[in-house]
């Protein structure tokens, strides 16, 4: 995450370096895969044993405020908690590459207190030139070590294999980040490579769709 901020955060804070650095120039409408654009019906709910996972919009912001201003989470990242402006150009940054590709990230509801508490989703990027399609995950530190973001990063991934047919995810996860490296191994990802970005290490994990 998780999403690189690029959430999210798979490690949150991977998931909200690439939702902040991504170039809106790019035309990455087509994933690694060739698969073709699939626009994101306004219902579009994925829903596990614990979680509801819906599509993100403007007045989520305050709740996914109390993820990306908790110094835990901001941590893994290496960056200081996010203020209510960069919280809204990274909501508004999402809203739009929802609009571009026809998938982003989804708010994380817990259904037994119905609580916004995470971030789990996709988020097109490019990795050596190659796009890719990551899958990012963060969640209040307060939920941590319950099983909720393998749960839903589990989820995320088998809608964008089954609904998007997305024949390929990954995360890239910073090298220090061990507890979003066991959510990915736990998922079934595989590290590939170390990789860089700046002077930012990572490692990029994936996982293929079984044929």
């Amino acid at each position: 995450m998780s999403f690189t901020i690029n959430p999210f955060r798979m490690n949150p804070k991977d998931c909200l370096t690439n939702a902040l650095t991504a170039n809106h120039d790019q035309d990455l409408r087509q994933p690694s895969g060739g698969e073709k654009e699939i626009l994101l019906p306004e219902n579009t709910v994925i829903e596990t044993e614990r979680l509801i996972l819906r599509k993100m919009t403007i007045d989520d912001l305050d709740h996914l405020l109390l993820i990306f201003s908790d110094p835990k989470v901001m941590e893994s990242f290496n960056e200081p908690p996010f203020d209510r402006e960069k919280m809204e150009k990274w909501v508004q940054h999402n809203l739009d590459h929802q609009d571009r590709h026809g998938y982003g990230i989804f708010c994380a509801i817990l259904k037994e207190n119905n609580q916004l508490v995470g971030a789990c989703g996709l988020h097109h990027m490019k990795v050596d030139e190659t796009p890719e399609v990551e899958l990012g995950y963060d969640f209040r530190s307060a939920y941590w070590n319950r099983g909720l973001a393998t749960e839903a990063a589990k989820g995320v991934r088998d809608w964008a294999f089954d609904q998007l047919g997305l024949t390929r995810v990954i995360s890239l996860i910073r090298t220090h980040n061990k507890a979003s490296m066991r959510v990915a191994e736990k998922m079934g990802m595989v590290r590939e490579k170390e990789w860089a970005r700046g002077d930012i290490k990572y490692y990029v994990y994936s996982q293929s769709r079984e044929s």
